[in-house]
């Protein structure tokens, strides 16, 4: 899972462990790898597209189906479990119907917590047909096929915008863009920091000898906005130009094929074999032993991140963090307080971190334990949820 599904389980856990009664409805994707009972949780929904690296065009023939159903599932639920509210915890990739449908259902029910642009994002469905095809002679015959199927197969419901007369937001960041680009009323939004188990996540006892050699970790997705690139440029630059060797970047995770390709090509091109390497996925439980092997985690993101979650485990796993600017990424990370910070996409600033942690060992461990306590004190999963129930219980006077 992502850092959006993990939050969402530990939400879920958390609230029912304070004697909450929560029913998951979820996508069915890939609900065949699960082997164990899952109290609680419906994988019902239809996702616009299963498939997240290729669209496939008859995906639009089953659209208005689909939508038919997850209307079906959603009411069938509603009137089986009688909610007092609808929590609308993000719709990567699934049609905004649902939350409009939710709307219908339940009025004045419905809190949104918003963590990703989806709400001005192009569905699915849109985003294939209405973007030219890389094959010329296929760009016309598109193009005609694309009239019908907007006309003809899709519902329409991805030019709807849902009220969204309840918002919560994972950052002012979030909060910013839900007023300015999709019209949120300001009275109606408020923010709630996303958190991480601090008892989990937590760093080792007795630090670990560095060596004088800086072990960092890159863990996430591999896609292009990402910035992953810019991580292997600076190494280029670290080892190439200023002969700066002790150190040494893993990267854990994985992405498009294609990017992934790409990727490796840059470090064969740049000869950063010895100084880069891939690990295997692990599973979530093993996160905290491995950010604890770790010196430094490097998130050099150049898309719109919300509030990275992987910022925040490294950080209470007692890991100095050099991240971008991107996003609502500072609103947790302050350069030189708590850890280092430089523009997205600007690979030399990102190496002329990375040296200036490698040098100073002190440096690190200041900003390290400036860190954990940052996130003991506003973004732990106990602070979090305090507020969900907080809010819940303001609306319910």
């Amino acid at each position: 899972m992502g850092g959006w599904p993990q939050l969402t389980f530990d939400v879920v856990a958390q609230l029912k462990d304070r004697g909450h009664k929560v029913l998951v409805m979820t996508s069915r994707h890939q609900r065949e790898r699960i082997t164990s009972p899952e109290d609680g949780v419906q994988r019902v929904f239809h996702l616009q597209s299963p498939d997240r690296d290729f669209y496939h065009p008859h995906y639009a023939l089953l659209e208005r189906w689909h939508e038919f159903e997850n209307q079906r599932f959603l009411k069938q639920s509603i009137f089986d479990f009688l909610p007092d509210f609808i929590f609308i915890h993000g719709l990567w990739n699934m049609s905004r119907r649902v939350a409009l449908d939710a709307e219908r259902y339940l009025p004045t029910k419905v809190v949104y917590y918003i963590a990703s642009l989806w709400p001005i994002e192009m569905d699915a469905h849109i985003s294939y047909w209405s973007t030219p095809t890389r094959r010329t002679w296929m760009r016309l015959p598109k193009k005609a096929i694309s009239f019908f199927v907007q006309k003809a197969l899709l519902s329409g419901s991805a030019s709807r915008t849902p009220r969204f007369d309840r918002v919560l937001c994972v950052s002012k960041y979030i909060q910013n863009r839900m007023i300015d680009q999709v019209g949120v009323s300001p009275q109606h939004t408020d923010v709630i920091y996303n958190g991480v188990d601090t008892k989990v996540f937590s760093p080792q006892a007795i630090h670990r000898a560095d060596g004088g050699h800086l072990k960092m970790i890159y863990a996430g997705g591999f896609w292009e906005h990402k910035g992953v690139l810019s991580a292997l440029d600076a190494i280029d630059h670290l080892i190439n130009r200023l002969g700066i060797r002790n150190i040494h970047l893993s990267l854990v995770g994985a992405g498009h094929p294609e990017y992934v390709a790409h990727m490796k090509r840059r470090i064969r091109q740049t000869q950063i074999e010895s100084y880069v390497s891939f690990r295997e996925r692990v599973p979530r439980e093993r996160m905290p032993e491995l950010l604890r092997s770790y010196d430094v985690l490097v998130f050099p993101s150049t898309g719109p991140e919300a509030l990275p979650r992987i910022v925040q485990e490294a950080m209470a796993c007692g890991l100095l963090v050099i991240g971008s600017t991107a996003g609502g990424t500072p609103e947790i990370l302050h350069d030189g307080v708590n850890g280092l910070s430089f523009e997205a996409g600007d690979s030399k600033m990102l190496a002329e971190k990375i040296a200036l942690a490698a040098s100073d060992p002190r440096l690190r461990k200041r900003l390290a334990s400036a860190a954990r306590g940052t996130v003991e004190e506003q973004f732990s999963i106990e602070i979090m949820v305090n507020k969900v129930e907080e809010y819940f219980a303001s609306l319910m006077v």
